[in-house]
């Protein structure tokens, strides 16, 4: 064995390495193999193998953007009808308000409602689908020191309460593993020092807090037998500002996947 010079960044290599230890230049591949895949793994990881990235398809992410792009559009209709719905309450309780108005505007809000959350079950497992792609996607890269993995994305959404923490977490590090200030793979444990995006980390708290405002919204506006009462109004108000958030959060949980889709894209 004897030692090369690497052509890109001029240092001293081993003869038989398969690529650049220091900058990751392929080395002494045979013929027709330019485009073979070396899979990540304990025994190339830090040796001077370079592993190739398993790429996420950037159409995926577009799509998962876009459905909850139009969950957003839906959450901020349901939205303002529970506001009409509020005022035509507020009239009601003042005898300058018809019954029946107030009834047809509570039975458009919880359509609007319903409608919205179906949209967001369906944005949501498109969301699932990709997270579990984007996190092989990251790992693909060299990452080691990974807490969770590709299980994960897809289990931790079903655990009573660990679902309200889990899924961030395994976001969590699918941006820092596909982070480019990691540098070139393998990254190694670099990408547990660098930070997450600030949309990933508003996304989480818009969505956590809008569903707990909406489940108050829901046991007040269910623990009175009729209308009039005001703990019914307060109830159209928590489902108001439930739905304009998670209005955002579905914003916010689009230009999540849409970033990190840029980073892994095909």
């Amino acid at each position: 064995m004897a030692l090369v010079q690497c052509p890109e960044c001029n240092a001293e290599v081993s003869s038989v390495a398969v690529a650049c230890p220091h900058c990751g230049y392929p080395m002494n591949r045979p013929q027709g193999a330019a485009d073979a895949v070396v899979a990540p793994s304990s025994s190339n990881i830090g040796s001077g193998v370079v592993p190739s990235q398993r790429q996420l398809s950037f159409g995926l992410s577009g799509t998962v953007a876009a459905f909850w792009w139009v969950t957003a559009v839906v959450f901020g209709i349901s939205s303002v009808m529970f506001v009409v719905t509020w005022t035509d309450w507020s009239s009601y309780m003042i005898a300058d308000g018809r019954f029946v108005d107030l009834l047809e505007s509570d039975q458009d809000a919880f359509s609007a409602n319903g409608l919205a959350y179906f949209a967001a079950f369906v944005a949501g497992i498109l969301f699932i689908v990709w997270l579990y792609q984007a996190y092989r996607s990251a790992e693909s890269r060299g990452a080691t020191g990974r807490r969770w993995g590709p299980g994960w994305t897809i289990g931790g959404w079903f655990i009573p309460l660990a679902n309200l923490v889990i899924p961030k977490l395994v976001v969590n590090e699918v941006d820092r593993m596909s982070n480019p200030e990691a540098g070139v793979a393998p990254i190694e444990a670099r990408w547990k020092m660098l930070p997450r995006m600030t949309s990933s980390d508003l996304w989480w708290v818009l969505l956590v807090g809008g569903v707990l405002t909406s489940w108050i919204g829901s046991w007040l506006y269910n623990s009175t037998p009729d209308f009039d009462t005001s703990a019914t109004g307060n109830a159209y108000v928590l489902f108001a500002i439930s739905q304009g958030v998670l209005a955002v959060a579905a914003v916010m949980c689009g230009m999540v996947a849409l970033a990190i889709g840029r980073r892994l894209r095909r």
